[in-house]
């Protein structure tokens, strides 16, 4: 997400008896002063297509990625990951390249899958590159996942690595 100060407002049904809650909360994400960043990891159940940016859209090649709060996947099912990439060091463009791995491990166990590197690059905003890669968990036993980015800059070999974590569970 873009530096600046958010407000997330989190509702909650309860289905029989359709008792309602909600609560609300303000944060403040800080500019990166310089370097290269990588945001926050968010997960996602789908994509749509977009034509243009919309509040809380996470927008990558005309599709917009459909965020989800929940970290808990149904064995068998499918996640969309969303990410930004940030360029601010010095003497850069803001325009490279980048190569972006991504690992999936069940926690304490060796990687069980790694997707295909990719190579991204900015194109138009400088300095921001959106990411958006899909991890399957079709063949994935139940249990706490672990999912490692990991970003270099082919032309100087600079990286930066993210995680974040997934619970798989059984499918009901």
């Amino acid at each position: 997400m873009l530096p600046g100060r958010y407000s997330l407002l989190v509702w909650v049904t309860e289905t029989p008896g359709n008792r309602r809650a909600f609560a609300e909360t303000s944060f403040n994400i800080a500019a990166i002063s310089g370097g290269l960043g990588i945001s926050s990891v968010v997960l996602g159940r789908g994509v749509e297509p977009a034509a243009e940016p919309t509040p809380f859209a996470w927008l990558e090649s005309g599709h917009r990625v459909i965020p989800t709060a929940w970290r808990r996947i149904q064995s068998g099912g499918k996640v969309f990951l969303y990410f930004e990439i940030y360029d601010r060091r010095e003497g850069h463009s803001g325009r490279g390249q980048f190569q972006v791995e991504v690992r999936v491990g069940r926690v304490g166990e060796s990687s069980i899958q790694s997707l295909p590197p990719a190579t991204v690059a900015a194109q138009g905003q400088a300095g921001f590159i959106p990411v958006s890669r899909l991890i399957s968990f079709e063949t994935a036993p139940p249990g706490r996942y672990r999912i490692g980015i990991r970003v270099v800059d082919r032309d100087s070999g600079a990286e930066i690595t993210g995680q974040t974590f997934v619970d798989v569970v059984d499918g009901e």
